[in-house]
């Protein structure tokens, strides 16, 4: 998949680890700090959980990653997650990578997808709300308020 004429989306191998954490050394602490998924280090944490993951690449540098973490408590519902590189945020990067996880999640049958959201990235939470996604419930993640956001994709 192509946005625009540079970016190109497609699964995350193996072989893109060195890449991957390329990206995620270039990410700014401001965008860091509200991309908090994994204990320890994050590239390790990636690698090793069982998930659909997509990467965004421009003239083969990885600058935006996407996940769909399944869930044990709920198997129709996975968890997304997206970050993109700090200098490729606002051109509609995160808005198409959340519509390609969303059509593989209708791929594997899923039903919903949740997400979580810290109350202080309102950018984040104004693109969760314009591309569907209600609030379900306020909770803390990792001590900081957050809201969990949830979307309906039966019948998409």
């Amino acid at each position: 998949m192509v946005v625009g004429r540079i970016i190109i989306f497609r699964e995350l191998w193996d072989s893109d680890k060195k890449a991957m954490q390329n990206f995620l050394s270039g990410l700014s602490e401001r965008t860091l700090d509200k991309w908090r998924h994994y204990s320890g280090e994050i590239i390790d944490g990636i690698y090793k959980e069982s998930s659909h993951k997509l990467i965004g690449l421009d003239d083969g540098k990885i600058v935006a990653y996407g996940c769909l973490v399944p869930n044990d408590k709920y198997s129709d519902a996975p968890a997304l997650g997206i970050v993109v590189a700090d200098e490729y945020q606002g051109r509609g990067i995160g808005s198409f990578m959340m519509r390609e996880l969303e059509k593989l999640a209708i791929e594997k049958s899923y039903k919903f997808i949740f997400l979580t959201t810290f109350k202080s990235n309102h950018h984040a939470f104004n693109l969760y709300k314009k591309v569907g996604y209600e609030v379900v419930d306020e909770v803390e993640s990792y001590g900081i308020p957050a809201y969990v956001m949830k979307k309906d994709i039966r019948g998409k």
